[in-house]
């Protein structure tokens, strides 16, 4: 397509797991066939982790590395995961990353955050604004935005370092279970499910929805998140439809700059197949051990 050009709600592949809406310059809304268990996007790219471990990637960018996975990020140019044996592998146009075993990544326009095993953060890019100046601690869960960082401490309280030009790193009280990053705005999920947003908002990405969530992204100039329903809701900058959610039911997101991607709950009746399929094969199972 054309750049410019836009991909609305339900335009993922009939045999994929996965849904893609909004900006489509580069293909990134063009979700391959297959199933697939965590989604991340970047500019004009996106990136998936298969049920067998391995990558997926669509858009701008060469192709995945081999091997199996466990987590992913994707920033304006760089991609990051996070092999099975807990490495990094970094590819696109970033550093190196840190030696170490890891089990969460994320990336910022141009750094990148990683959760050590012991709960120590690792940061490494740019840092011209300080987003890399990791602050002591353990952490459960980090988000890089822009030029600046967040992190759920242990504790359940917040931590922000780098850039604060708009407010986005000035984090509110409380304890939190999940937290997103978009260019100069932050937003978090509370224990009690209700978000916050704070920071830039001239795009209206801060004015959160009333209700209860599950999960949280954010892009370049908009907020996405998934309700306790499954639902999907959006707002803020809609100039390329990243905010015109496609209906059903999700577990996942991700927000690129300017596109969103969704896993898809299964049907009950997929769920109910699926469910006597493995107890068939769990009867048959233990017949043929008992056989032996």
């Amino acid at each position: 397509m054309a750049l410019g050009s836009v991909l609305r709600p339900n335009a993922a592949v009939a045999t994929s797991n996965v849904v893609g809406w909004g900006s489509d310059w580069s293909g990134e809304s063009q979700v391959p066939g297959g199933a697939y268990t965590a989604v991340a996007g970047g500019y004009a790219r996106s990136l998936a982790i298969r049920t067998d471990g391995t990558l997926a990637a669509w858009g701008a960018g060469g192709p995945p590395p081999n091997g199996t996975f466990t987590s992913i990020a994707v920033g304006y140019a760089h991609f990051l995961g996070i092999r099975t044996n807990g490495t990094i592998i970094t590819w696109g146009d970033t550093w190196p990353a840190p030696s170490g075993t890891f089990t969460a990544v994320a990336a910022g326009t141009s750094h990148s955050l990683g959760i050590r095993t012991d709960g120590t953060l690792a940061a490494w890019g740019s840092n011209y604004y300080g987003q890399c100046n990791v602050p002591g601690g353990t952490f459960s869960a980090v988000a890089a935005g822009g030029a600046h960082s967040l992190g759920i401490r242990a504790d359940g309280t917040l931590a922000a370092w780098g850039s604060n030009g708009s407010g986005q790193c000035n984090v509110p009280s409380g304890t939190f279970t999940a937290v997103a990053a978009g260019a100069y705005s932050s937003l978090a999920l509370r224990s009690d499910g209700t978000l916050s947003a704070w920071g830039w908002n001239a795009q209206g990405q801060c004015d959160v929805p009333s209700g209860t969530f599950s999960a949280v992204a954010a892009g370049q100039l908009y907020s996405l998140a998934v309700r306790t329903d499954g639902t999907l809701v959006a707002w803020g900058d809609n100039r390329f439809g990243q905010c015109d959610v496609p209906g059903g039911a999700y577990s996942a997101i991700a927000a690129g700059h300017y596109h969103g991607l969704a896993i898809v709950v299964p049907e009950p009746s997929c769920l109910a197949a699926l469910g006597l399929a493995l107890a068939g094969f769990g009867a048959a199972g233990f017949v043929q051990r008992r056989r032996r």
